[in-house]
């Protein structure tokens, strides 16, 4: 289901979308988006709950009145994509109490919202099965940026792929990412070589750098030379970041064989 500002959601659009949902058999993902809130009927809630232990897959993105209802009973959820615009109260429960037995990747995408201990608790809670998990946006908290790291350190030893906010006083959480996450293979953060450098993870084999990131020749060569992992070690970064010779720099280590370079 989709909404922009250009159309009304109406009490005929939600009752033909509530007697669909009557008709299928099962449904194993559902996506809401919209650019504005929108506000659902007890009946089309109710359609959809008798799918709720069906349903494996769920993205919600612009605000409801049923998300709070809903995502507790979807059980077997395996992959949940939430967005939210500002301080929602209804996702700050949802991230606090929600339990899902076989939840396997996680994007969460904030702008503004004060949710990173509500984000680090449902990690705590659901961490165990994760492989892949995505946080991005503007952070409203950014002083518990620790405790999130530390959750995923002590909850999340499968995961294969981790994007989140990163500084430069989250190092020490950084070591323990790879040190416990062993089967991590994907990675997007800056300024990790020297991390890198000392934890020499295994399984790692992308690196994602963004839009801004500064790597020295003696510390790719360090890396180069320490690598166990699998080679070519590939690296994502934008092309308006080879700047001040960075792009000869990576150019030399990929036809080392070391790098495997891939644009954005």
């Amino acid at each position: 289901m989709y909404d922009d500002s250009e159309y009304l959601y109406t009490d005929q659009i939600d009752r033909s979308l509530t007697n669909l949902i009557k008709a299928q058999k099962q449904i194993k993902l559902l996506s809401i988006r919209s650019d504005k809130k929108l506000f659902f009927s007890d009946d089309f809630k109710e359609a959809l709950l008798i799918h709720s232990k069906l349903i494996t897959g769920y993205y919600s993105k612009g605000g409801n009145n049923i998300d709070s209802i809903l995502i507790p009973k979807f059980t077997n959820l395996n992959s949940l994509t939430l967005s939210t615009d500002d301080d929602d109260n209804n996702l700050a429960e949802i991230l606090r109490s929600s339990l899902f037995r076989d939840i396997k990747r996680i994007t969460i995408s904030l702008f503004n919202s004060p949710l990173l201990l509500d984000i680090s608790n449902f990690i705590k809670i659901n961490g165990k099965k994760l492989l892949y998990l995505s946080i991005y946006g503007r952070l409203g908290d950014i002083q518990y940026l620790g405790e999130l790291f530390q959750s995923i350190v002590e909850n999340c030893q499968k995961l294969r792929m981790l994007s989140v906010p990163y500084d430069d006083e989250m190092v020490q959480q950084l070591f323990g990412i790879f040190n416990n996450c062993i089967e991590l293979y994907s990675i997007d953060l800056s300024k990790v070589l020297a991390v890198l450098n000392q934890t020499l993870p295994r399984n790692l084999r992308t690196i994602d750098f963004g839009r801004k990131f500064t790597i020295s020749d003696n510390s790719l060569e360090v890396l180069m030379n320490k690598w166990k992992g699998p080679k070519p070690l590939r690296l994502w970064r934008y092309e308006e970041s080879l700047k001040d010779g960075l792009g000869d720099l990576l150019k030399k280590y990929e036809d080392l064989g070391f790098l495997k370079l891939i644009y954005w």
